[in-house]
């Protein structure tokens, strides 16, 4: 006969009929139902549904015509540009430190004093076109892995000077040589998110 099952026939009707209906993460079904299984019993349940397909959520800011218009123009204005290995990507990125409730530690951007250096425009919400964001998402994931947490400054800056040591330069490189791929994205897609 065999254990009694985590999640009953009906409660996984339920679930999938629920799932049927809207974009629901599998925490948000376990919780709705009040289901006594873990959340990934719930996600292999409907992995097992061939109907149902699994789409990650989008955390990027929506797009409203002015962005697009803008990324539209900015990648036709920058496909053709052939300098993309002598520029500098900067930004600024948070990590977290003890937790999403914790301290936040920033990385800036690189300042630069006036000396004849252009400095780039990049369209508003487009962290797609530049490369910097997967190198930091990439150190994220590194820093980040097992739900680690840092409790000190101290301890976060040694974990980023660690994960940078992991970033290899052919990474960075092919990073770099997507720029024009980028571009050339950006205008078939009219200025909306690209897969970068």
């Amino acid at each position: 006969m065999g254990p009694k099952p985590i999640i009953t026939d009906r409660e996984a009707r339920l679930v999938v009929r629920a799932a049927n209906t809207g974009d629901y993460t599998a925490r948000q079904l376990h919780d709705a139902f009040s289901l006594k299984c873990s959340v990934r019993t719930v996600q292999r349940l409907l992995q097992r549904v061939d109907h149902l397909v699994y789409t990650k959520m989008d955390r990027t800011l929506p797009l409203d015509a002015a962005h697009m218009a803008a990324r539209l123009e900015w990648s036709e204005k920058m496909v053709l540009f052939t300098q993309w290995t002598n520029t500098i990507y900067s930004d600024e990125k948070k990590f977290n430190l003890d937790g999403p409730d914790g301290y936040k530690t920033y990385w800036h951007d690189l300042r630069l004093p006036r000396r004849d250096i252009e400095v780039m425009q990049w369209p508003a919400r487009s962290p797609d076109f530049n490369p910097i964001e997967n190198v930091w998402s990439k150190m994220s994931s590194i820093m980040y892995a097992n739900a680690r947490q840092y409790h000190s400054k101290e301890e976060l800056k040694v974990a980023v000077l660690a994960a940078w040591e992991q970033i290899s330069q052919d990474y960075i490189d092919n990073l770099i040589a997507s720029m024009p791929r980028r571009c050339i994205e950006g205008i078939k897609l009219r200025g909306k998110k690209t897969h970068y």
